[in-house]
């Protein structure tokens, strides 16, 4: 989702409210990031509740 946030924002292609969050300025891109970052951090691990050899691919 990030990808597709950030593609927008760099073709000017977003909502209204979008476009009030995430400018083409240095501060609606620190914005963006930052919000990516925070969902990241709050998102479950795609490994969470695999033992070490499922997080490697060992199998």
């Amino acid at each position: 989702m990030a990808a597709i946030d950030a593609c927008n924002v760099l073709l000017d292609n977003m909502s209204p409210a979008h476009a009030a969050r995430y400018a083409l300025s240095e501060a609606g891109l620190s914005r963006l990031t930052a919000d990516f970052y925070r969902g990241a951090r709050k998102a479950p691990s795609f490994m969470a509740g695999m033992d070490s050899a499922d997080a490697a691919g060992v199998h």
